[in-house]
């Protein structure tokens, strides 16, 4: 079973909001000659009808290039701050766990057929 830490992925969700903030107001693409870039789509719901779609700049990752210099300089300083202890409880914390042979037995007679 793949498991993230909750660590982990709240570093991830953190890391796709300020990406999603630096690339939410990218301007229009252009084509050399000066023009508006779009691009003509054809949606499967629309059934044959086309929808035109505004080509956008490319997406930086400027704030990966921030976090790297910061993790770097805090390295470098000394600096050892460990993350805040405020993660919660599991989700099948408050739930009483079966012994093995009593789930095996619920399982089994789930199974049984009636005739």
């Amino acid at each position: 079973m793949l498991y993230f830490s909750y660590y982990g992925m709240k570093s991830r969700l953190m890391m796709s909001a300020v990406h999603f903030n630096e690339n939410a107001s990218r301007e229009q693409a252009v084509t050399q000659s000066g023009e508006a870039h779009y691009k003509i789509d054809f949606p499967i719901f629309q059934r044959g009808e086309h929808t035109v779609k505004k080509i956008m700049v490319r997406g930086t990752y400027k704030c990966v290039d921030r976090l790297k210099d910061c993790v770097f300089s805090m390295a470098q300083n000394g600096n050892k701050a460990c993350p805040s202890k405020d993660m919660p409880p599991s989700m099948c914390h408050k739930y009483e766990k079966p012994s093995k042979e009593q789930a095996i037995l619920n399982h089994e007679s789930r199974f049984k057929s009636s005739h």
